[in-house]
């Protein structure tokens, strides 16, 4: 059993038209990793605390704006590597006493590993909006797909995913680093 930290840095530039949101918003929580298969596949229950505009709206950014409780699952045998991902985002500020919104946010990604320390693979993201602070509106915010690149060192990683909206009325690229600590 691990305890885990992580950040992750969001932007979407999308998300600032027409006061739905910031282009920037950033994530940090604590979790368990549970570890099964001989250390191979890692149950991880996770809190995190969201900072920005995602959740609240207008045009700056709150600290404490939502949390997000999480969880997600890694398997890695030193040849194939697979992560999946679910958080629900419950907006908990907003900018002007009005809703907030909230998001079903999930992510499959899988790849192969080499040296060690290196995994290349394919990521599929997507955001669903299940309470909206501006008339109720909910919507699919996004369907990504696309590459990503892990890098792995002591008992850490980096991963760097990009490619571009598959689904949705307005087409936009993404990018996503994701950081993250066993201790």
């Amino acid at each position: 059993m691990d305890l885990t930290v992580y950040s992750i840095l969001w932007t979407r530039p999308g998300f600032g038209a027409e006061g739905t949101g910031g282009n920037l918003w950033t994530e940090w929580g604590l979790g368990v990793n549970f570890k099964l298969l001989g250390g191979n596949l890692g149950i991880n229950p996770q809190f995190g605390i969201l900072n920005g505009t995602l959740l609240s709206g207008g045009k700056r950014g709150l600290t404490f704006e939502g949390i997000v409780p999480n969880l997600s699952a890694n398997y890695d045998d030193g040849f194939l590597q697979g992560n999946v991902y679910l958080g629900y985002y419950i907006g908990l500020r907003s900018q002007d006493g009005s809703k907030k919104n909230d998001f079903l946010h999930y992510w499959v990604s899988a790849g192969v590993s080499f040296l060690k320390r290196f995994s290349v693979g394919a990521h599929y993201e997507a955001l669903w909006q299940t309470r909206g602070y501006k008339d109720d509106e909910v919507e699919d915010l996004y369907q990504w797909i696309g590459p990503y690149v892990e890098v792995r060192a002591l008992s850490g990683f980096i991963r760097f995913a990009a490619g571009v909206d598959v689904g949705g009325e307005e087409t936009a690229d993404f990018y996503q680093i994701t950081t993250g600590l066993n201790f």
